[in-house]
């Protein structure tokens, strides 16, 4: 019994010792703005600590309970290898669960998408073989540790090394347990300490709906009732008409929207980098100011993976669809509500497939579809694919085809909606809307055959121009509608200005509050956005033109998207004027660009100045202030 209780404290310390070790890696790693974010620095290391703490505590509580178990039933022996190893096993189980799920967001696999299999729907992912090649590598990973952990047992409690190990660890366990509770005490009174502050500025409300574009909303211009909560709530709000996400991808975009930087700068113009390690995102601030801090998030992009997790007290990282993430949101909101928050909400439905219930995939078909065209995700995306990069099709995508793919759009826009009015009633009968700033944006649009391609890898209008609503505090300013370009940028900087808090380091963005109050009068804005797939776009978009460069295809394309909305007539060989003065900003803006990110690598500022000529020009266009 004595060895148990020994055996338990040594592990209680060990414990605490390697979670404030992992917390301090991962506040080194990603270098929270001169380590001054105090608040976020002992939330991290809390985190950790609690985190490694449970984990390795009921391991040892498993073993010392599992060998007491097979000792007396079993084998009545003194040995403890064995059961110790059986229970290690045991424990690594839990990863090798774990592992299933994220293997089939690592290969981009929709789990809710079925096939038929002897009549039985079964989630495709249990056919991709590099799936299970993954989770075998985690099994056997598994069984590694424990049959080393047999060994090391073995060792440590048999012969002299036994004796001696056992010594040991009677020996030195108690200064193990002082400096874990010394630790663990000191971590956690810090951080309820720094914590136990509050945010004196109004609540937050951060809402993302995936691939939706505007024109699909009735608030912004559509004609069916496609959207009637979010109509509700654009009426008692500011809608921002031409709002542009920076990127046509979810991380990216989202990179954007949290830090107010461009995707270049955020080192992510693709789909597939990690956030940098010295970037602060939105909730980050938030904590810092005082603010509880909760995201729930839908899909792989906005994850620890990517490095999209940092600054939330709580996280969900894989909300299961807007059924799941609403009701969440909701309990989360009646627990926390009481003090200062900032809640950021992300839901996917309306990416492919679409809407995914009968009842919304047949709500907006005007007749029934004949064709043989799926809104499967992969096989859109591999059309997508074929198309830009010039090679054979599988399969044609005509009128109808593409008829049918918007009316499964819209169908999954209604389903979003129509889960949001809860959300939405929620908040005004509890009377959230007078003391909380809510925003609903998308991080980018939806293309069906307008340029010749399906998906989002474009930078045309349909696929940047965005929904953008900021429902202010008792509604104020509500019904006002801003015709400026604005980009999703834009969103950080205003809520910092709402709320009275600083950014922690520079920002591309600004805030949009002297649009709303009047106060920026007739001053031109220009939004940037870029994306490296497929070779790489750019694109800048003013108070009435777009213009739009294909890299690899040295392509230049000019659009009056007041006159042509959907942007289907290349207008620049007859404005060669207005097509040159938004080529050269692209040049200068790209030119800033290189000076942040230059900045950002550690290069001094002196070292990587820009010349007054192309200083006054960017701020001529509204980019520098």
């Amino acid at each position: 019994m004595r060895l148990r209780i020994t055996f338990l404290a040594a592990g209680f310390g060990l414990a605490t010792l390697i979670g404030f070790g992992e917390g301090i890696r991962d506040l080194l790693a990603h270098q929270y703005p001169a380590l001054g974010y105090l608040r976020n620095s002992f939330a991290v290391l809390r985190a950790k600590l609690d985190e490694r703490l449970l984990l390795l505590m009921a391991v040892m509580v498993a073993l010392v309970l599992l060998e007491a178990l097979l000792r007396r039933l079993v084998c009545r022996s003194r040995n403890n290898s064995l059961p110790l190893a059986v229970a290690t096993m045991a424990a690594a189980s839990v990863w090798v669960y774990q592992g299933y799920p994220k293997n089939r967001y690592r290969f981009h696999i929709q789990w809710k998408e079925t096939v038929e299999f002897l009549g039985v729907p079964v989630p495709q992912a249990l056919f991709i073989k590099e799936i299970w090649a993954a989770n075998l590598l985690i099994t056997l990973e598994c069984a590694l540790i424990g049959i080393l952990l047999y060994f090391v047992m073995r060792a440590l409690f048999r012969g002299r090394a036994g004796r001696l190990g056992a010594a040991f660890i009677q020996k030195s366990y108690k200064a193990f347990l002082a400096m874990g509770l010394l630790l663990l005490l000191g971590t956690h009174a810090m951080a309820f300490a720094l914590l136990g502050r509050e945010g004196e500025g109004p609540n937050v409300i951060l809402i993302s709906l995936d691939t939706l574009r505007a024109d699909y909303l009735g608030c912004y211009g559509d004609g069916r009732t496609v959207s009637p909560a979010i109509d509700r709530l654009a009426e008692r709000s500011i809608l921002f008409e031409r709002a542009y996400s920076q990127a046509p991808n979810t991380l990216p975009s989202h990179k954007s929207l949290l830090t107010s930087r461009f995707p270049s700068v955020n080192r992510g113009a693709a789909n597939v980098d990690k956030l940098p390690p010295w970037s602060t995102l939105a909730p980050e601030i938030f904590r810092e100011a005082g603010y509880r801090t909760c995201g729930i998030v839908d899909g792989f992009f906005l994850t620890d993976r990517f490095g999209m997790e940092q600054g939330y007290d709580d996280f969900v990282g894989w909300g299961r669809r807007a059924q799941n993430i609403v009701p969440r949101a909701i309990r989360w909101l009646d627990r926390h509500g009481d003090q200062p928050f900032f809640l950021f909400i992300h839901i996917y439905d309306i990416h492919t497939p679409y809407a995914r219930i009968p009842r919304y995939k047949e709500m907006f078909q005007p007749a029934p579809y004949e064709g043989t065209v799926t809104s499967n995700s992969g096989r859109l995306a591999g059309y997508n694919k074929r198309k830009v990069l010039g090679r054979e099709l599988p399969y044609t995508i005509d009128d109808e085809d593409a008829r049918y793919l918007m009316a499964l759009y819209a169908g999954g826009i209604r389903y979003t909606d129509d889960v949001l009015a809860g959300l939405f009633d929620h908040l005004s009968r509890e009377g959230f809307y007078e003391n909380t700033i809510v925003v609903l944006v998308a991080d980018h649009g939806e293309e069906f055959m307008e340029h010749g391609s399906v998906g989002h890898t474009e930078l045309y209008g349909t696929v940047t121009r965005v929904p953008l609503i900021l429902h202010l505090p008792g509604g104020k300013e509500g019904g006002a509608r801003i015709s400026h370009a604005v980009g999703l940028i834009d969103v950080l900087p205003t809520l910092l200005d709402l709320t009275g808090l600083e950014p922690p380091g520079p920002v591309s963005g600004r805030s949009l509050m002297p649009f709303v109050t009047g106060e920026a009068g007739r001053t031109q804005r220009y939004v940037f956005s870029e994306t490296e797939v497929y070779g790489g776009r750019r694109s800048v978009v003013g108070d009435r033109y777009h213009l739009v460069r294909n890299l690899p295809a040295d392509r230049w394309e000019l659009f009056d998207y007041r006159s042509d909305p959907l942007e289907q007539i290349n207008i620049i060989d007859s404005l060669p004027e207005v097509a040159d003065s938004l080529k050269k900003f692209l040049v200068l803006l790209e030119q800033g660009l290189d000076r942040e990110i230059a900045i950002d690598a550690g290069q001094a500022a002196d070292d990587v100045k820009l010349d007054d000529r192309t200083r006054e020009a960017l701020r001529t266009f509204g980019y520098l202030d």
